[in-house]
């Protein structure tokens, strides 16, 4: 069992990390850096998501480390 100290989504979005994390159910995780293939794809995928989203403007996207609330009462929070 984890003795860590859990925060919540909002004390983490006032936090700054000199290395990519996220929150997990309370808990800040490091994540691994991505590479240059990673970067790439994001841009591509962006592009075409990009064009679409200009003809459908009911939609909205976000690109990298954004930061999506996907779960509460144990905060979970994803680049």
């Amino acid at each position: 069992m984890s003795t860590a100290t859990l925060i919540t989504a909002e004390e983490f979005a006032g936090m700054s990390f000199d290395r990519p994390v996220e929150l997990v159910r309370g808990e800040i995780i490091e994540m691994t850096n991505p590479g240059g293939r990673h970067g790439n794809l994001c841009f591509r995928l962006g592009g075409i998501i990009f064009r679409w989203i200009e003809s459908h403007p009911e939609f909205d996207a976000a690109s990298n480390d954004t930061g999506v609330l996907l779960e509460q009462d144990l905060d979970t929070v994803r680049g």
